[in-house]
């Protein structure tokens, strides 16, 4: 998957995972879900690692990966060493 549609993904998980809203919270983990998911071709994530991994890094969000723990153990392992 390109860098800038990861990157503007991340984006968008970053501005829900910010608001403090019951909605926003429910958006957040339902795109986190979608994104997490391999049978979704257009909107998964996890392909490249290490590309995620060092956007998380350009943008400060290292947190993310504890969710990312919740839908894919075993990515988010890989996602700690690689940050």
């Amino acid at each position: 998957m390109p860098k800038q549609i990861v990157t503007t993904a991340v984006e968008a998980l970053i501005d829900q995972f910010k608001m403090k809203s019951e909605a926003d919270s429910y958006l957040f983990f339902r795109y986190l879900e979608e994104m997490c998911d391999r049978t979704n071709d257009e909107a998964y994530i996890l392909t490249d690692l290490p590309l995620l991994a060092n956007i998380l890094l350009e943008k400060d969000m290292r947190c993310l990966i504890d969710f990312i723990a919740l839908y894919d153990f075993k990515a988010a392992q890989q996602l700690e060493l690689l940050t």
